[in-house]
């Protein structure tokens, strides 16, 4: 991963991370992740990359405003 990242719900739980900021079983605040799904597309939204998983439902949330996603970028 090019800096944090976490995979929510529809409803916007937390179901994995690899991010300290966002703890695994809790709420996160942000766009309609079920708008995201329901699209099937990837987004933007406040420097975060909404990711729709295919298959399952759930959004890979990749933060771009982290300085390890700038890393190797040229």
């Amino acid at each position: 991963m090019p800096g944090p990242a976490h995979l929510v719900g529809a409803r916007g739980r937390v179901a994995a991370s690899a991010d300290p900021a966002h703890l695994t079983g809790s709420l996160t605040r942000g766009p309609g992740f079920a708008a995201v799904l329901r699209t099937a597309r990837t987004a933007t939204w406040a420097g975060l990359t909404l990711v729709p998983c295919a298959g399952v439902p759930l959004v890979l949330v990749l933060d771009e405003r982290h300085p390890r996603a700038r890393h190797g970028r040229g």
